[in-house]
């Protein structure tokens, strides 16, 4: 079932159009080369949310097949209880890198997964609202499947609530030292999902 958008009514976005996920609902980007970043390339994939679920599990983006396998990896909420990133090729069984920081409230949140590999605060940092957990393990990210928004295929637990700003882009916009709107770099952007596209069945 395709995403709809709607115009936004709280926060800061306020009267701008956003995507809505019913629980059944998933937007799928299909891949292309220009983000198949292998064991080093940087990149960051982010997206603003917001949801009053607190489901566990619950889809946020994935890059994955069918099955959790090999190069693969997604982001997902645990309800009340933060935010987690699983990368298949660090552990297949468990989260890599996870949040404290409750999504979960109603209220509008910046997740972003990024990976810094020259420079300062090198690694893999997920940052909710600005604040970084990170890993320093290499990773593959070289697989070729498609970004899929709102579900993922270890639980298939899709997302309710609303997205915005969905970005792909081949640079790592945020380290550990900046937080939302820390990114002056527009770039190397790959994807950008607003609100604002038309999107059949459930593809852009």
């Amino acid at each position: 079932m395709a995403v709809t958008t709607t115009s936004g009514s709280s926060g800061i976005f306020n009267g701008y159009s956003i995507l809505v996920f019913d629980g059944s609902s998933t937007l799928s980007t299909a891949h292309n080369t220009d983000y198949a970043y292998s064991t080093s390339g940087d990149f960051t994939v982010e997206c603003w949310v917001k949801t009053s679920t607190t489901t566990a599990n619950m889809a946020i983006v994935s890059k994955a097949a069918s099955t959790f396998a090999s190069k693969d990896f997604l982001i997902r909420s645990k309800g009340s209880t933060g935010v987690e990133v699983w990368i298949y090729d660090i552990s297949s069984s468990a989260a890599a890198i996870s949040s404290s920081t409750n999504i979960a409230d109603g209220n509008w949140h910046h997740i972003a997964l990024t990976r810094n590999s020259t420079g300062t605060n090198q690694g893999t940092h997920l940052l909710v609202d600005g604040v970084a957990t990170s890993i320093t393990t290499s990773w593959d990210a070289s697989n070729t499947n498609a970004f899929l928004w709102g579900d993922e295929p270890v639980n298939d637990v899709k997302f309710t609530g609303n997205m915005a700003d969905l970005r792909v882009s081949g640079r790592a916009q945020y380290t550990m030292t900046l937080g939302v709107g820390g990114d002056t770099y527009w770039d190397n952007v790959t994807l950008l999902v607003t609100g604002n596209e038309t999107v059949s069945s459930g593809t852009f």
